[in-house]
Protein backbone atom coordinates (compact mmCIF):
# COMPACT_ATOMS: atom_id res chain seq x y z
CA UNK A 1 0.00 0.00 0.00
CA UNK A 2 1.81 3.45 -0.90
CA UNK A 3 1.93 5.93 1.57
CA UNK A 4 2.84 9.88 2.00
CA UNK A 5 6.18 10.55 4.13
CA UNK A 6 5.42 12.68 7.16
CA UNK A 7 8.78 13.95 7.85
CA UNK A 8 10.85 17.31 8.86
CA UNK A 9 10.59 17.88 5.48
CA UNK A 10 7.10 17.68 5.36
CA UNK A 11 5.86 21.39 4.72
CA UNK A 12 2.30 22.83 6.27
CA UNK A 13 0.38 24.89 4.83
CA UNK A 14 -2.78 26.89 5.89
CA UNK A 15 -4.26 30.63 6.10
CA UNK A 16 -1.89 32.50 8.05
CA UNK A 17 -4.62 35.50 8.31
CA UNK A 18 -6.95 32.29 10.68
CA UNK A 19 -5.37 32.76 13.77
CA UNK A 20 -7.07 29.13 14.91
CA UNK A 21 -5.69 27.66 11.74
CA UNK A 22 -2.46 29.41 12.47
CA UNK A 23 -2.06 28.17 16.07
CA UNK A 24 -2.90 24.38 14.63
CA UNK A 25 -0.48 24.36 12.00
CA UNK A 26 1.74 25.60 14.89
CA UNK A 27 0.99 22.99 17.42
CA UNK A 28 1.91 20.29 14.56
CA UNK A 29 4.65 21.51 13.95
CA UNK A 30 6.29 21.79 17.30
CA UNK A 31 4.94 18.08 17.35
CA UNK A 32 7.21 17.13 14.12
CA UNK A 33 10.29 18.51 15.92
CA UNK A 34 9.43 16.44 19.27
CA UNK A 35 8.99 13.49 17.60
CA UNK A 36 10.51 13.04 13.56
CA UNK A 37 14.53 13.03 13.62
CA UNK A 38 14.71 12.63 9.41
CA UNK A 39 14.09 14.57 6.76
CA UNK A 40 11.91 12.57 3.87
CA UNK A 41 10.87 13.55 0.48
CA UNK A 42 9.66 17.20 0.13
CA UNK A 43 6.11 17.77 0.53
CA UNK A 44 3.16 18.66 2.28
CA UNK A 45 0.22 19.72 4.49
CA UNK A 46 -1.90 21.63 2.72
CA UNK A 47 -5.56 23.32 4.50
CA UNK A 48 -8.57 23.77 1.65
CA UNK A 49 -11.49 25.57 2.47
CA UNK A 50 -14.57 23.47 1.79
CA UNK A 51 -18.04 24.80 2.13
CA UNK A 52 -19.66 21.62 1.21
CA UNK A 53 -18.33 19.79 4.52
CA UNK A 54 -20.58 20.63 7.78
CA UNK A 55 -19.73 23.08 10.91
CA UNK A 56 -16.18 22.07 12.59
CA UNK A 57 -16.26 19.04 9.82
CA UNK A 58 -12.89 17.91 7.62
CA UNK A 59 -11.83 15.76 5.13
CA UNK A 60 -8.11 14.33 4.37
CA UNK A 61 -7.08 12.72 0.89
CA UNK A 62 -3.60 11.31 1.14
CA UNK A 63 -1.33 10.80 -1.93
CA UNK A 64 2.05 9.95 -1.34
CA UNK A 65 2.69 13.82 -2.33
CA UNK A 66 0.60 15.43 -0.60
CA UNK A 67 -2.25 15.91 2.21
CA UNK A 68 -5.14 17.81 1.20
CA UNK A 69 -7.12 18.50 4.52
CA UNK A 70 -10.43 19.93 3.33
CA UNK A 71 -12.40 22.05 6.26
CA UNK A 72 -15.73 23.76 6.28
CA UNK A 73 -14.60 26.32 9.20
CA UNK A 74 -11.40 27.16 11.38
CA UNK A 75 -12.22 24.56 13.95
CA UNK A 76 -12.55 22.14 11.41
CA UNK A 77 -9.15 22.69 10.54
CA UNK A 78 -7.40 22.58 13.57
CA UNK A 79 -9.54 19.42 14.31
CA UNK A 80 -7.64 17.73 11.00
CA UNK A 81 -4.45 19.45 12.17
CA UNK A 82 -4.73 17.76 15.68
CA UNK A 83 -5.59 14.41 14.48
CA UNK A 84 -2.33 14.35 12.15
CA UNK A 85 -0.61 14.77 14.86
CA UNK A 86 -2.31 11.89 17.16
CA UNK A 87 -2.95 9.53 14.42
CA UNK A 88 0.64 9.81 12.56
CA UNK A 89 2.96 11.07 15.53
CA UNK A 90 1.35 8.87 18.61
CA UNK A 91 0.57 12.24 20.59
CA UNK A 92 -2.22 11.30 23.21
CA UNK A 93 -4.87 13.96 23.87
CA UNK A 94 -3.61 14.28 27.46
CA UNK A 95 0.17 13.50 26.44
CA UNK A 96 0.90 17.12 28.26
CA UNK A 97 -0.76 16.36 31.50
CA UNK A 98 -0.27 12.70 31.48
CA UNK A 99 3.87 13.04 30.85
CA UNK A 100 3.34 11.03 28.08
CA UNK A 101 6.95 10.20 26.90
CA UNK A 102 7.01 11.19 23.12
CA UNK A 103 8.11 8.03 20.60
CA UNK A 104 10.87 9.55 18.55
CA UNK A 105 10.88 8.04 14.93
CA UNK A 106 12.64 8.94 11.52
CA UNK A 107 9.47 9.53 10.25
CA UNK A 108 6.03 8.07 9.88
CA UNK A 109 3.92 7.01 6.82
CA UNK A 110 0.24 7.96 6.61
CA UNK A 111 -1.38 5.59 3.78
CA UNK A 112 -2.91 7.19 0.92
CA UNK A 113 -6.63 7.44 0.91
CA UNK A 114 -9.57 9.29 2.21
CA UNK A 115 -10.39 9.79 5.88
CA UNK A 116 -13.11 11.74 7.31
CA UNK A 117 -14.06 13.25 10.43
CA UNK A 118 -16.21 12.37 13.06
CA UNK A 119 -19.76 13.73 13.71
CA UNK A 120 -20.50 15.28 17.38
CA UNK A 121 -23.76 14.78 19.07
CA UNK A 122 -23.28 17.63 21.04
CA UNK A 123 -22.78 21.18 19.44
CA UNK A 124 -20.88 22.87 21.73
CA UNK A 125 -18.73 20.40 23.82
CA UNK A 126 -16.17 22.14 26.34
CA UNK A 127 -14.78 22.98 29.09
CA UNK A 128 -15.08 25.16 32.61
CA UNK A 129 -11.97 25.09 34.41
CA UNK A 130 -12.55 25.83 37.17
CA UNK A 131 -10.07 26.08 40.84
CA UNK A 132 -8.09 27.91 38.29
CA UNK A 133 -5.73 28.77 41.18
CA UNK A 134 -4.85 25.29 41.50
CA UNK A 135 -2.61 25.89 37.76
CA UNK A 136 -0.46 28.61 39.86
CA UNK A 137 2.05 26.24 40.79
CA UNK A 138 2.38 25.53 37.68
CA UNK A 139 4.43 28.54 36.61
CA UNK A 140 7.55 30.98 37.60
CA UNK A 141 6.52 33.66 35.51
CA UNK A 142 3.54 34.91 33.45
CA UNK A 143 4.63 33.53 29.87
CA UNK A 144 5.29 29.72 31.49
CA UNK A 145 1.80 30.58 33.11
CA UNK A 146 0.31 31.70 29.78
CA UNK A 147 1.81 27.92 28.48
CA UNK A 148 0.24 26.20 31.13
CA UNK A 149 -2.83 27.88 30.09
CA UNK A 150 -2.22 27.54 26.12
CA UNK A 151 -1.98 23.40 26.99
CA UNK A 152 -5.58 23.58 28.72
CA UNK A 153 -6.94 24.79 25.76
CA UNK A 154 -5.21 22.74 22.91
CA UNK A 155 -5.75 19.81 25.52
CA UNK A 156 -10.04 20.81 24.99
CA UNK A 157 -9.77 21.25 21.21
CA UNK A 158 -7.54 17.58 21.02
CA UNK A 159 -10.36 15.82 22.82
CA UNK A 160 -12.76 17.70 20.44
CA UNK A 161 -13.88 20.66 22.66
CA UNK A 162 -15.24 24.07 21.00
CA UNK A 163 -15.99 26.18 24.23
CA UNK A 164 -14.05 26.89 27.32
CA UNK A 165 -15.38 29.39 30.71
CA UNK A 166 -11.09 30.47 30.28
CA UNK A 167 -11.70 30.78 34.64
CA UNK A 168 -13.33 32.75 37.05
CA UNK A 169 -10.56 35.05 38.23
CA UNK A 170 -8.15 35.86 35.13
CA UNK A 171 -10.00 38.89 33.27
CA UNK A 172 -7.91 41.13 32.22
CA UNK A 173 -4.85 38.84 31.37
CA UNK A 174 -5.40 37.82 28.12
CA UNK A 175 -6.30 34.09 28.48
CA UNK A 176 -9.82 34.86 26.68
CA UNK A 177 -7.98 36.44 23.26
CA UNK A 178 -5.65 33.52 23.56
CA UNK A 179 -8.26 30.69 23.77
CA UNK A 180 -10.42 32.51 21.15
CA UNK A 181 -7.28 32.83 18.82
CA UNK A 182 -6.70 29.33 19.17
CA UNK A 183 -10.33 28.75 17.80
CA UNK A 184 -12.30 28.08 21.01
CA UNK A 185 -15.85 29.42 21.92
CA UNK A 186 -15.73 31.53 25.14
CA UNK A 187 -18.40 31.44 27.67
CA UNK A 188 -19.73 32.22 30.60
CA UNK A 189 -20.64 31.85 33.94
CA UNK A 190 -22.35 33.06 37.04
CA UNK A 191 -19.43 35.01 38.07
Amino acid sequence: MSSFVFSLATAVTVDETMPALRSAADILRRDMAAVLTAHGPENAIVLERDNSLPEQAWSMTVTQERVILRHRDALGGVYGLLHLSEHALDIAPLWFWNDQPLRRMPMAKIPCGTVTSPTFAVRYRGWFINDEVLLDPCKQDEAEHREVWRMAFETILRCGGNMVIPGTDRHGDGLDMLASDMGLILTQHHA
